[in-house]
């Protein structure tokens, strides 16, 4: 499994519409947000994406990626328009991802720390 192959990916697939990233995941998945204090197995990770598609059109923005064996850390900028909601405004964040993949380059560990720029 080539690490920087896997994360190059999945910013690929996360800015095809519709971000279907779910087949980039392992059976068994370990989540955490922070701040917002999310967290969870695969499913809980799979409910909070779809609920972000619902209401936001995001595109992710490759800064950096780091690598170490299975461990790779992505830090990107993370655009979203919102879809339909008149009440919310276009958001930019800084978000660093600490991805952890599986030999078949799947991943088992997702830690998502975002920062939202001011507007």
């Amino acid at each position: 499994m080539n690490t920087s192959a896997a994360l190059e990916r999945f910013v690929s697939v996360y800015n095809e519409p519709g971000s279907p990233v779910y087949p980039l995941y392992a059976d068994e998945v370990i989540w955490q947000e922070r701040p917002g204090g999310r967290g969870g197995d695969r499913d809980a990770l799979f409910t909070a994406l779809r609920a972000s598609r619902e209401k936001w059109t995001a595109t992710l923005e490759s800064v950096s990626m780091e690598v170490d064996g299975d461990l790779g850390v992505l830090n990107s900028l993370w655009r979203a328009e919102p879809k339909s909601d008149p009440a919310l405004q276009p958001v930019v964040s800084d978000l660093l991802w600490v991805f952890r993949f599986d030999a078949a380059g799947l991943i088992t560990t997702e830690f998502d720390y975002s920062f939202r720029r001011a507007s």
